[in-house]
């Protein structure tokens, strides 16, 4: 089966699937949400995709005590893979597309594409929400931060972060540097990419969307600074 007829196939037995458990009949017309590069953070109400399946990633933090996975492993939802480039969809009838701590995973050239494949699908007035690293925000973080490089990085000893043993900060040589370069834990966990507030604005205008809301977060909560955005196709 070829992955653009697995992905309709996922996206319509997942909206059968939660009608089925409510109780009700599906509906012929519902909205149309995709949350796209899920990894961890599964969300309810969307058709969550990424490039590994839910095994994969299951394996992948087997035995962690990420508070994301602890969270991530009892949820009842599926993961839909599918070509991000080629969304199995028809022009404009998407109505939200999501992502978070996606978009710098992007190469320059896979960046582009996927930005017009969000255009191509969204309806007119259709949302876009996404969540960036604040890049200016990181190298002023990474300059200020002592530069003592302690270990190699290893991938299968927890939070060694180049021998730091924790995620802080103060060191330009661990926590850090992944925001930089990504974690590298596995293929799609590499950084290709980075957003500021000027990009970001000239983007959206080169898109033809109305960033509609720009806010300062922080990576889960607590780590690094990210721009929090809403954009809205005119």
């Amino acid at each position: 089966m070829n992955s653009r007829v697995s992905s309709i196939i996922c996206v319509q037995y997942t909206g059968l699937r939660k009608a089925r458990k409510l109780g009700k009949k599906p509906r012929e017309t519902v909205m149309i949400k995709l949350h796209i590069g899920c990894g961890l953070d599964l969300k309810e109400g969307y058709i969550n995709i990424d490039m590994e399946s839910k095994e994969d990633i299951l394996k992948r933090y087997e035995g962690s005590n990420n508070v994301a996975y602890m969270a991530f492993k009892d949820k009842d939802i599926e993961i839909c893979r599918c070509d991000i480039f080629k969304l199995p969809y028809a022009n404009e009838t998407v109505d939200e597309i999501a992502s978070s701590a996606f978009l710098e995973h992007l190469s320059f050239v896979e960046e582009r594409k996927f930005f017009f494949e969000v255009k191509r699908v969204l309806k007119q007035g259709g949302i876009l929400r996404f969540g960036v690293p604040d890049f200016e925000w990181i190298v002023r973080k990474w300059l200020a931060a002592k530069d003592n490089w302690r270990d190699f990085y290893y991938t299968d000893k927890g939070e060694h972060y180049f021998g730091q043993g924790n995620r802080n900060m103060d060191s330009r040589w661990g926590y850090l540097t992944t925001t930089l370069f990504g974690n590298q834990g596995s293929d799609g966990q590499y950084h290709k990419n980075a957003y500021t507030r000027g990009k970001i604005h000239a983007l959206m205008e080169k898109l033809g969307f109305e960033l509609a809301e720009m806010r300062t977060g922080y990576y889960r909560g607590q780590f690094e600074q990210t721009l929090e955005c809403v954009a809205r196709k005119k």
